[in-house]
């Protein structure tokens, strides 16, 4: 059986969350229930490190599959998951050398920051912007249809196809869908 690239994408992100999560477990229990003592600390900042690459080829990967296929709302959501992943993992690195951190509350606020930023970062018509914007650029041809399923945020980014060879098919969906919502 081949491989697609959605595939080989899904398989690495699940792979890589399994690793996280493992490596995660392990850190926590060696912080809370081994000596404070130095080889304590060496292993559980051994197993975290052990993640940073994980994490930095899992980020490298989705951009080579966003560069290929464009992007999706879900690669922006995989996206932002894997930054704050990476993120977290700097926090648990620094609350291993700094035992005052308290990781439980800057796990919420990283993870409320995140949020905050997929809530009003505008992300369709950031997702529309890159996709027409690398369909004008590459030649590819643009996914109408995932175009069409997003906000209304999106809609300021089609003037970028004015005055492109894409402006005639964009015009005469635009056409056909007012049809739709007359008939």
């Amino acid at each position: 059986a081949s491989f697609s690239y959605a595939d080989y994408a899904r398989s690495g992100f699940f792979n890589l969350a399994a690793i996280a999560l493992c490596n995660l477990v392990l850190t926590l229990l060696i912080r809370r229930f081994a000596s404070r003592g130095p080889t304590a600390k060496v292993y559980a900042l051994l197993l975290s490190g052990f993640t940073f690459p994980f994490i930095l080829l899992a980020l490298f990967k989705m951009w080579l599959y966003i560069g290929k296929f464009a992007l999706t709302p879900m690669r922006v959501y995989v996206t932002v998951f894997l930054v704050a992943l990476l993120l977290f993992f700097i926090l648990l690195v620094a609350s291993i050398f700094r035992e005052r951190l308290r990781l439980f509350p800057a796990a919420v606020a990283l993870s409320c920051l995140m949020l905050l930023g997929l809530s009003y970062g505008r992300c369709d018509r950031q997702i529309a912007r890159y996709n027409i914007e690398l369909s004008l650029r590459t030649g590819s041809e643009l996914d109408w249809e995932l175009l069409s399923s997003l906000s209304d945020d999106a809609v300021p980014e089609f003037f970028l196809l004015e005055g492109s060879s894409m402006q005639s098919e964009y015009n005469g969906r635009l056409v056909n869908t007012f049809q739709l919502l007359l008939d």
